[in-house]
């Protein structure tokens, strides 16, 4: 995709996302990648999201093209009660399969990790799925290091 149709990031209400004309196939691939078969296939509540955003909880951004939402990411940030300390977890991060070697993906990293430091976070996590495209690109960085596993089981 030439750099001439990359518009960049910005910050968005979840409901943006949630309305953004192409959110249904965006929403299937991030679901494709990301899902856990232990929870069952994503089922975003838009409502949840709104709340987070009212209490200052959350802050979503968008990865356009032109006008075309083609990634995102929500930032979680919370003050960490075993530690005291604010920090930032990106829990859903994803860009388009078609758009991952643009600026854009780089460029929502950097930009949700500005957004934590001006809100005064002191680390910045990522979830991430394991053997994902952004897992590989994490471990790459020099400036990340995986600290934790998490192991899922369904309990139903």
């Amino acid at each position: 995709m030439g750099g001439s149709a990359l518009t960049g990031i910005r910050k968005i209400l979840a409901s943006g996302i949630f309305r953004a004309p192409n959110w249904d196939a965006l929403c299937s691939q991030y679901g494709d990648e990301c899902s856990l078969p232990e929870i069952g296939k994503i089922n975003p509540q838009p409502e949840m999201y709104a709340s987070m955003e009212r209490h200052g909880a959350l802050q979503c951004f968008g990865a356009f093209a032109a006008d075309t939402l083609v990634g995102f990411a929500a930032v979680l940030i919370y003050i960490d009660p075993q530690y005291g300390k604010k920090v930032a977890i990106v829990e859903n991060v994803f860009i388009a399969p078609s758009f991952r070697r643009t600026a854009l993906g780089l460029g929502l990293l950097i930009k949700v990790e500005r957004h934590a430091k001006e809100n005064g976070c002191t680390a910045i996590g990522y979830s991430v799925p394991i053997g994902g495209s952004l897992e590989r690109l994490l471990a790459r960085r020099k400036k990340f290091r995986k600290t934790t596993s998490v192991f899922t089981r369904n309990l139903e």
